[in-house]
């Protein structure tokens, strides 16, 4: 089981609980403080493209090439992300077999 740390803003903190949720399900360990992982999952949104923590956070994730970004919507990357655009889980329920959180879990499994 892999550690996976969430980056998200609190105005997406419903998205994810769904996502540490999937996560446990789909044999992952979502962890939300600053400890060790293997890799880091961001929830983009404009609040989290501002905030300089999750910021230097994700920064940090790429730079091990252990950043799998999020969106729900067509939300574009802030200013240095753009080169990886976040896969959309607009509608998704949280369902394991669909194909954007397939999608997902094997960029994780990278």
């Amino acid at each position: 089981m892999s550690k996976v740390r969430l980056l998200f803003a609190p105005e997406s903190v419903g998205f994810a609980d769904r996502i540490k949720t999937a996560l446990s399900a789909c044999g992952h360990q979502p962890i939300i403080d600053g400890g060790a992982a293997a890799a880091a999952l961001v929830i983009w949104s404009p609040s989290a493209g501002a905030t300089q923590s999750i910021l230097s956070a994700a920064r940090a994730a790429l730079a091990r090439r252990a950043l799998v970004p999020v969106a729900l919507g067509k939300a574009p990357p802030p200013p240095s992300f753009e080169h990886l655009w976040p896969m959309d889980l607009s509608g998704w329920n949280g369902d394991c077999a669909d194909p954007r959180w397939r999608f997902v879990l094997d960029e994780l499994d990278l």
